[in-house]
């Protein structure tokens, strides 16, 4: 799979993580706009959670 496609899926898993409330979001302060960052084991869940479904969907690689 291309890489543009690996990280379209990444973007996607995150986002659906986030709106289900699975992720918890922190404030990020001293920033000209209201911005929210997901803490690292959340983000490291979510890569093994990729390669699961790179081994899963794409055995041959």
């Amino acid at each position: 799979m291309s890489k543009f496609f690996d990280e379209t899926m990444q973007g996607l898993l995150e986002a659906v993580a986030v709106d289900q409330g699975k992720v918890k979001l922190g404030k990020k302060e001293n920033m000209p706009a209201p911005t929210f960052r997901a803490s690292n084991k959340e983000l490291e869940l979510i890569d093994e959670a990729i390669e699961i479904r790179k081994t899963l969907y794409n055995p041959l690689q």
